[in-house]
């Protein structure tokens, strides 16, 4: 299988009558997964879009994100997915980027879509999944046409436009392709294990790349995805019980909530054999009483939007006790996948020998086409068939990475990416603020959380409530600053710039990690 579509029709022709999926009550077999993403992109192709048009969604998880997944990997339309927890103005910088043709929202944001489209140079045609509302047509409508299979694209097709954010602030549209995706899914599926009987639980947004190649991974294999809305505890707990599933995807934050979670043992939870985490290792502490209560069945995946494949640290490789080496590499990413080249350069380029630190670049056929309409960017990244990750790391004497820091000020918080350029141009936008930098700090819960340090005007006032509370009528609430610190200095390099290493050493003392 080289396409999304190819996976979409071998599971609907060699497992018709499976589970493929499963949400609030609502369950879909492989079939009928197939036959209702084939029926919306007709439906969408007739009323005259094209391969190529984008669709965009604002949603949290529900079925019809899945349907439509399915309607754009069969027809070669391009999903645009829209991170629900953007501000207003975030959201129309992502759909002025990405010109959709058509606009698919749930009815809890159906008064926030004229806010977004407002200032549009195009009018995409609306439709809401609850049915007619505000001028938005009934999704339900679009599926009376032929459930054929359209024409498939071909493997080098873009599929998905993924947004993440920039470091200026300006969304980054990531272009990946039918053959990435699918190659991803494969090679996810093989080194961990993946069954065709496997149940996958998805709590986290299906806007991020992670929900999604974790659950292709499992429909590669022709499982099924266990669907839920957002994350609760008992929900999950509840799914595992009642649909038996065999792998549960989560942030770190969410398999410590599991473990603290007094509510599981109600619930029989032993048919789940692996829990895959990423953004964030587990720390040793928290992997050990892990362990105690689901076994030895965790896996760190270490990903990104532009590059699906890079490292995994199965079960079998985190020692919480043997030689100083095995239990070190608790804190590693893992070892390539199978088919991932991974080096470790300076800043000119040059491969550094193994334990040398320097920026981790990989390359491999995941990567991604590019930038959407950003090509002095995506050639910054992007050099000799090699993504330049802007993580910072080494290789040991067995190929473990390990990541150690970002060459940008990337914070991540409960597995949201935040970058600190953001956040500093809306504390920058407060009439009192003269200087803002932000950093990540250590956060027991979230792994890290969003710190600002602040010199404010001369003769000008402000709390550190107040700037918090300006910054989320700027940005996303997620992104936010958990705290302010008011100086009246700062410390900076030679060059002027802020010192951000400075900031952080008195936070990160006595970690063994520079991020989290």
């Amino acid at each position: 299988m080289k396409t999304l579509a190819a996976m979409l029709l071998r599971n609907a022709t060699h497992n018709p009558h499976g589970l493929a999926l499963l949400n609030e009550g609502h369950r879909l077999s492989h079939a009928q997964l197939a036959r209702r993403g084939w029926a919306l992109a007709n439906a969408l192709l007739a009323v005259g879009l094209q391969p190529g048009d984008r669709i965009a969604v604002l949603s949290q998880n529900r079925a019809a994100y899945l349907e439509l997944y399915a309607a754009a990997e069969s027809s070669g339309l391009v999903l645009t997915t829209i991170n629900w927890r953007l501000s207003e103005t975030e959201i129309a910088a992502v759909l002025d980027d990405s010109m959709p043709a058509a606009l698919f929202f749930e009815a809890q944001y159906a008064e926030r879509v004229p806010e977004v489209t407002r200032g549009l140079k195009f009018r995409p045609m609306c439709f809401c999944f609850e049915g007619n509302t505000r001028g938005a047509g009934d999704y339900e409508s679009l599926f009376g046409g032929s459930a054929a299979p359209p024409p498939a694209p071909s493997p080098d097709a873009l599929a998905y436009l993924i947004y993440t954010s920039g470091t200026t602030g300006r969304p980054k549209g990531v272009m990946l392709s039918h053959g990435a995706l699918v190659s991803s899914a494969a090679r996810w599926a093989l080194d961990c294990g993946v069954r065709p009987a496997d149940r996958i639980v998805l709590t986290m947004p299906l806007f991020h790349v992670g929900a999604r190649i974790e659950g292709l991974m499992v429909q590669y294999m022709g499982g099924a995805q266990l669907l839920l809305r957002q994350f609760d505890p008992a929900e999950v707990f509840r799914t595992i019980q009642d649909e038996r599933a065999t792998i549960a995807h989560l942030a770190p934050v969410m398999t410590k909530a599991l473990v603290e979670s007094p509510q599981r043992a109600r619930y029989d939870i032993t048919s789940l054999q692996s829990i895959h985490y990423g953004s964030a290792p587990v720390p040793a502490e928290d992997l050990r009483r892990a362990q105690e209560v689901f076994g030895a069945i965790l896996t760190q995946a270490y990903g990104m939007t532009e590059h699906l494949a890079n490292s995994v640290l199965t079960p079998d490789q985190q020692f919480l006790e043997g030689s100083p080496a095995q239990v070190a590499r608790l804190a590693a990413a893992g070892q390539p996948l199978r088919g991932t080249e991974v080096r470790i350069v300076d800043s000119g380029g040059r491969t550094l020998a193994q334990g040398e630190v320097g920026e981790i670049t990989v390359r491999s056929d995941a990567l991604m086409q590019g930038y959407w309409n950003q090509p002095a960017l995506t050639a910054e990244v992007l050099r000799d068939g090699w993504l330049h990750t802007g993580d910072v790391g080494y290789l040991d004497e067995e190929n473990f990475l390990f990541i150690v820091d970002r060459l940008k000020d990337m914070i991540i918080s409960g597995g949201e990416n935040i970058y600190s350029r953001e956040v500093e141009d809306a504390l920058l936008s407060h009439p009192s603020v003269s200087v803002a930098a932000v950093i990540g700090v250590p956060d027991t819960r979230w792994g890290e959380a969003v710190h600002a340090v602040v010199i404010l005007h001369q003769g000008r006032q402000a709390t550190q409530a107040e700037l918090i509370e300006h910054t989320r009528t700027r940005i996303a609430s997620y992104k936010k600053p958990r705290s302010v610190e008011i100086v009246a200095d700062i410390a900076r390099m030679g060059t002027g710039k802020v010192d951000k290493k400075a900031l952080r050493a008195p936070f990160w003392q006595g970690h063994e990690r520079q991020v989290a």
